[in-house]
């Protein structure tokens, strides 16, 4: 599959190991703005090696066809700006993934995330053929709850104690949206 898309103001690509440097600058810019919303992160995780390992192991499961993992890049492609990861991918009756995804500070606030979402989902769908989406978000994170109910996901419910998020468990709404396109 080959996948690039280009918005007003990013392009998103198929996460590559040509771009670890630029992946490595993002998480290291990023590193106090993303902390409330990410697991705890060691030092070796803002190191290049370390992202090197973790884009061969997106990239395997890529290729078994139980992740997508994406990045956004501005349109000069010389800086990573967002992250978008299609991950536990399901087939059989369920036909579903998780949709994560992340921002770089300096875009906050000005539409972003939403223009990158908003062309890449229809895509996911499409390419992936998959029939659900589904995105969790921690209660307290009302950027993240707006955003996706503007792209059309549906609150399903909450998990309590759902991911260790920022040194403690965290209760997750639960979101996702379906395919109206979809055939198997």
């Amino acid at each position: 599959m080959k996948f690039h898309l280009v918005t007003e103001r990013a392009q998103v690509v198929l996460l590559q190991p040509g771009l670890a440097p630029f992946l490595t600058d993002y998480k290291i810019r990023n590193r106090d703005h993303l902390a409330p919303w990410e697991p705890p992160r060691s030092e070796a995780y803002f190191t290049l090696k370390n992202t090197q390992q973790t884009i061969a192991a997106l990239l395997k499961l890529y290729h078994q066809d139980l992740a997508l993992p994406l990045v956004a890049l501005d349109r000069d492609g010389q800086k990573v700006i967002a992250t978008v990861n299609v991950s536990n991918i399901v087939r059989g009756i369920f036909q579903a993934a998780h949709l994560g995804y992340g921002l770089d500070e300096r875009y906050q606030g000005r539409g972003v995330m939403n223009e990158i979402l908003s062309d890449a989902i229809p895509e996911i769908f499409t390419q992936l053929k998959l029939h659900r989406l589904m995105a969790n978000y921690i209660p307290t994170n009302q950027r993240s709850g707006a955003l996706l109910q503007r792209l059309g996901f549906a609150k399903e419910g909450i998990a309590k104690d759902y991911l260790f998020i920022n040194d403690q468990w965290q209760d997750h709404i639960l979101t996702a949206k379906t395919n109206p396109h979809f055939q198997f």
